[in-house]
């Protein structure tokens, strides 16, 4: 997860979207359902297309408030980015 997580930072859009999924599963990574759905957010922003399918799998399972604190998020993670 920490290779994808750095190569994410990056702007990598693939990675990107496995690390949104790891964060949904749980998959050698803590889960965090917020947190992935703002890379995967984030990715689908980037064109990448398999994340925007991620996406909707996600949003099925999450309620309106934390569809919300996922897109703040997202919003948060890009600003920081954007200032390095």
């Amino acid at each position: 997860a920490a290779y994808f997580q750095k190569a994410a930072i990056l702007g990598h859009a693939p990675a990107q979207r496995n690390l949104g999924i790891m964060l949904g599963l749980g998959d050698g990574i803590l889960k965090d359902k917020i947190e992935a759905y703002a890379w995967l957010k984030i990715a689908s922003v980037n064109q990448d297309k398999v994340a925007g399918e991620a996406l909707v799998d996600l949003s099925n399972n999450l309620s309106a408030p934390e569809i919300k604190k996922g897109l703040d998020r997202a919003v948060e993670i890009l600003r920081k980015l954007t200032k390095s």
